[in-house]
């Protein structure tokens, strides 16, 4: 038992040994290593390799469901290549939705977070550049409560905090530099991956208390030092049960585990676009992943993830029930196009939030309905 100030800080061991890649771009995402031991190009037979949970994971059968399972429509979308500053990008880096389908946007380079009604039309901007209070140098992820927005700067290492309107309220340090993904937990609790030496998921109060870590072990750590730790798996959490799911991109699995830490259940599947394969660089890199997630978003109906499989340049979004069921598959072939969403931001209440940074940054609004075409 460790503390942070007064309070007790629980710890206990997840033994994960699968990384999931970045979102920052739709390609050339960083690549990620495996251990340096023969056979590890990822045959089914290789599966516990790279597994979160090898003892619980279960080979699911049988077709995966198309897009009948689960509707969309997109509503609108936000970004032009050229035209009012209002309605133009430097590069999206996140985006999230309010309770009331308000839109929020984080620009990494313009270095403010854009903010559009529940129909598109823009409300305001907060944040400028710098590293005073309220001021961003990278603003990478966003965390939407019901009455805040949390701002997490990869570069000043530190989450700042605004009320809906836009004016800065307080800011705390997260002194990790490999932090990953960062989203809203149960209440008003952050969740966070950070990549280290003993790879580590933080929950965290909303004034930055720790209040719970979970230790990632990887048969890596022996061999990856500094800038080149691998980054941790995509992470939600289902509020109402205080579940994490973990989406691990190595293989085509999603798990589930408990407050302590413990694994509930894990469903994989068989798959040629998340699998590793050989890298070009078999001295250093043995092998890499073939696809990236590019986000997982749990919502009170279930779980939304979505991969690019960077070898053909399909975009997959798969849903999935609470539980883990599939409900539903989207492939989207033709990168660049109008129906073409991008890297998966939120989803609440039934609206989903995507970005994508080419041709030129834009937003997509859709609206989600289970169990209807």
């Amino acid at each position: 038992m460790s503390t942070v100030g007064s309070s007790p800080v629980g710890t206990r061991s997840i033994h994960i040994r699968c990384w999931a890649s970045p979102r920052q771009t739709l390609s050339g995402i960083g690549l990620c290593l495996l251990a340096l031991t023969p056979g590890a190009c990822g045959g089914d037979e290789d599966w516990p390799r790279y597994s979160v949970a090898p003892s619980l994971s279960q080979e699911q059968h049988g077709r995966f469901p198309d897009s009948s399972g689960v509707r969309l429509k997109n509503l609108y979308s936000i970004g032009s290549l050229d035209g009012a500053e209002t309605n133009t990008f430097a590069f999206i880096s996140d985006a999230s939705l309010g309770p009331d389908g308000t839109v929020f946007v984080a620009d990494i380079q313009a270095k403010r977070v854009a903010v559009y009604d529940s129909s598109g039309q823009f409300k305001r901007w907060f944040g400028r550049a710098g590293s005073g209070p309220g001021e961003f140098i990278s603003p990478r992820r966003i965390a939407v409560f019901d009455t805040v927005v949390a701002i997490f700067d990869s570069n000043l290492l530190r989450v700042s905090v605004f009320d809906t309107s836009g004016s800065f309220r307080y800011s705390f340090a997260l002194n990790h530099p490999y932090i990953e993904d960062f989203s809203h937990g149960r209440g008003n609790e952050f969740v966070f991956t950070a990549a280290s030496r003993r790879d580590r998921v933080d929950r965290i109060s909303q004034y930055g208390q720790l209040l719970r870590r979970y230790e990632i072990r990887s048969p890596i750590d022996s061999i990856l030092s500094g800038p080149y730790a691998p980054s941790p798996g995509s992470i939600c959490v289902q509020e109402d049960d205080n579940v994490l799911i973990y989406a691990n991109s190595w293989i085509h699995e999603i798990a589930a585990f408990d407050d302590s830490g413990s694994p509930i259940w894990a469903k994989r599947w068989n798959s040629e676009a998340l699998a590793p394969r050989p890298s070009n660089l078999p001295g250093v890199q043995p092998v890499v992943q073939r696809s990236v997630t590019l986000g997982i978003a749990c919502f009170p109906e279930g779980i939304a993830l979505a991969y690019l499989d960077r070898t053909t340049g399909h975009l997959t979004y798969e849903f999935f029930n609470g539980h883990g069921e599939p409900l539903a598959r989207y492939v989207f072939s033709r990168p660049g196009t109008a129906d073409y969403p991008g890297a998966l931001g939120a989803v609440r209440r039934s609206r989903m939030v995507t970005f994508r940074t080419r041709p030129f940054p834009q937003v997509f609004v859709y609206e989600l309905a289970l169990g209807t075409r």
